[in-house]
């Protein structure tokens, strides 16, 4: 049996994962583009011309016009189609917070970056007209016409103005983490490179989530002590290791639940846990659900036909707020 919602590929040709994915759709006719899915970038979606509904895991639906803006964080399960007898033009920008990472930065650049925000909404609506939207605008149109382009050193200009994107997108929905009280500084050996050494963690921890990894084995391979590294990693992230690698694990599961036919005990597994109770529990502590019930859920199809589409998003329009929601 296959679920009606996807794991979007996010790999390139040569098999790596893709750090971004920016483009342009121009369609002149009706098309569904797709069951619902869900990915590990962020998105955000600018309407040119026409309009475009959103559904939104289990919310109801929105229709997007010409200039409205939205914004999905990773691992969100929504799904998009045009409304009938409308034409669509749209840009689509979708990153990963990794690619952000500059080369050399300061401490408080590293806290902006890679201290997660708390995007407590699924979704956010930033409509035409809002002095947020047009500044979002500009800069995914930037976005469009380097990936074009593709002039000398568009990848570090991308990342500039992909960074500028992210910021923006915390100051305007996101509640920023709040850091752990300033500790004393940290050794030199680490202080030297912190912008690459976080960066070495964090991919590291992307390869190996699945394994039984510890966090003496991520210190042993960053070249740092037991200690060091647990105030290292407390200090970047907000975070403690076990606490960080639990929800890099459940997002994967979450995705994995989506995906195929696996069983839970093969899922749990895979995402790196090694009892499945264990797992059950902390996946539905997250997420409301066990996974069975999460899959359950959003196996079925959302609408039954266009018709029933085109009113569940007119109704979406007429409680619609010029906010972010």
């Amino acid at each position: 049996m296959k679920y009606s919602v996807q794991a979007e590929n996010e790999l390139d040709a040569s098999g790596a994962k893709k750090q971004y994915d920016i483009f342009s759709n121009h369609f002149s006719k009706f098309i569904r583009f797709g069951k619902p899915h869900v990915h590990s970038y962020y998105e955000t979606v600018l309407i040119l011309e026409g309009e475009l509904i959103y559904k939104v895991e289990d919310q109801a639906p929105i229709t997007l016009h010409e200039g409205d803006i939205v914004f999905i964080p990773p691992y969100i399960i929504h799904d998009t189609y045009m409304t009938p007898e409308t034409k669509l033009r749209s840009i689509v920008v979708k990153f990963s917070s990794l690619f952000l990472y500059p080369l050399e930065t300061t401490q408080s650049d590293v806290d902006c970056l890679l201290i997660t925000p708390n995007f407590e909404k699924n979704h956010y609506l930033f409509r035409k007209g809002l002095p947020s939207n047009a500044k979002l605008a500009i800069i995914m149109k930037t976005c469009l016409e380097e990936t074009n382009e593709q002039l000398p050193g568009y990848e570090l200009a991308l990342r500039g103005h992909l960074i500028n994107l992210y910021i923006s997108l915390i100051r305007s929905c996101g509640s920023p983490v709040t850091p752990p009280k300033p500790a004393p500084p940290l050794p030199q050996e680490v202080a030297s490179d912190t912008a690459q050494q976080l960066h070495r963690i964090l991919v590291y921890l992307q390869e190996n989530y699945r394994y039984n990894i510890s966090m003496q084995e991520v210190a042993d391979v960053c070249g740092m002590s037991y200690y060091h590294f647990s105030r290292f990693f407390k200090r970047m992230t907000a975070k403690k290791f076990n606490e960080y690698l639990l929800e890099m694990r459940l997002n994967y599961a979450r995705k994995e639940l989506l995906q195929n036919d696996k069983s839970i005990s093969d899922i749990s597994l895979d995402c790196g846990f090694e009892y499945v109770s264990y797992f059950i529990q902390k996946f539905k502590n997250k997420n409301g659900l066990t996974p069975k019930e999460f899959q359950k859920k959003y196996r079925v199809s959302e609408f039954a036909n266009e018709e029933d589409a085109q009113k569940n998003s007119t109704n979406a329009q007429n409680s619609g707020t010029n906010d972010p929601i």
